[in-house]
């Protein structure tokens, strides 16, 4: 009975996690961390931990030391997972280089933080001075990339990061993703500057464009044109102006030419490279990693045990 509330329990976990996280059932799926510490996969890891207790001590005499092996890796398993839940901080952001960015003030993007009720944020600044991207023989996918950062507050130094985990102040730190954040200038047909900033686009590779829009009905869309220079960075874009359906400009310009349009002037003066920071701290990793591999192990011996005898 035990066994079969057992498989029937781990199978509805599984079941409900794949369900809910494809949409099978509905107009899209829930985020990963949504669906991974909701109450039905808590209550299931509750169950399954107090079958494996019961089991355990049911046949107390019988459980052995590779049985109490198991069961402390399903201690530690669900343990870490709970723990995980009230403790998790996991936010990304895209970073230009240049650009700081403080961890505790992150404003995450929907989907792509989860934050638990106990969570402590480290108290981190970063900087990333400098984004290495290495490209194919013809520069249309991205072959290697690294981020060059300069670190301030819990710890101060700096380091590279990369697609490989690092553990700085406490936390976990990845980059992925890369893409262009061209510097617009705004003037009026004087000459004089109304708004400049950076603004992260994705338009790597060459073909793809991307749009933005500033306080107006207007839509600027972007694109790479021509060859990119010796570290990687466009050397001109295709432009187009669109208020509505209509087009107000379309041109190719290079890296600080002009383009006039409704009384006002538009430049790109400068493109600097941006990724995606990612930032990790679950106390719950650990015991969780713990647990399983000691839940495997347990498992192999236990296998190879009842094989041996079998013999």
């Amino acid at each position: 009975m035990a066994r079969a509330l057992y498989i029937f329990t781990a199978s509805f976990g599984i079941t409900y996690y794949v369900v809910q996280r494809s949409g099978i059932f509905a107009a899209h799926g829930q985020q990963s961390w949504d669906v991974l510490y909701s109450l039905p996969l808590h209550a299931s890891s509750f169950i399954l931990l107090l079958l494996t207790l019961y089991s355990a001590l049911r046949r107390f005499r019988q459980t052995g030391l590779l049985g109490w092996a198991f069961v402390l890796a399903v201690v530690l398993l669900v343990g870490g997972f709970w723990v995980s839940t009230l403790y998790r901080y996991s936010v990304e952001a895209v970073i230009t280089e240049g650009q700081a960015l403080r961890v505790p003030d992150i404003q995450a993007a929907p989907g792509t933080a989860y934050v638990g009720k106990y969570s402590n944020p480290p108290e981190l600044e970063l900087v990333l001075k400098e984004l290495d991207a290495r490209f194919s023989g013809d520069g249309t996918e991205l072959r290697g990339l690294k981020g060059f950062f300069q670190y301030e507050g819990e710890f101060s130094g700096s380091g590279s990061l990369g697609s490989v985990p690092k553990y700085v102040a406490g936390s976990w730190l990845t980059i992925e993703g890369f893409g262009y954040s061209p510097r617009y200038v705004l003037r009026l047909e004087n000459g004089r500057i109304i708004d400049s900033s950076f603004v992260y686009l994705d338009i790597f590779p060459q073909g793809k464009e991307d749009y933005f829009r500033l306080l107006s009905p207007l839509t600027y869309y972007l694109g790479i044109k021509g060859p990119l220079d010796d570290k990687g960075k466009p050397t001109g874009f295709r432009l187009r102006i669109a208020r509505n359906k209509d087009l107000v400009a379309n041109r190719d310009i290079v890296i600080g030419e002009s383009v006039s349009y409704e009384n006002a002037i538009i430049s790109f003066d400068e493109v600097r490279r941006w990724t995606k920071v990612r930032i990790v701290r679950d106390p719950g990793v650990i015991a969780m990693l713990s647990g399983l591999l000691l839940g495997i192990g347990s498992w192999l011996v236990i296998m190879a045990g009842r094989l041996k005898l079998a013999r």
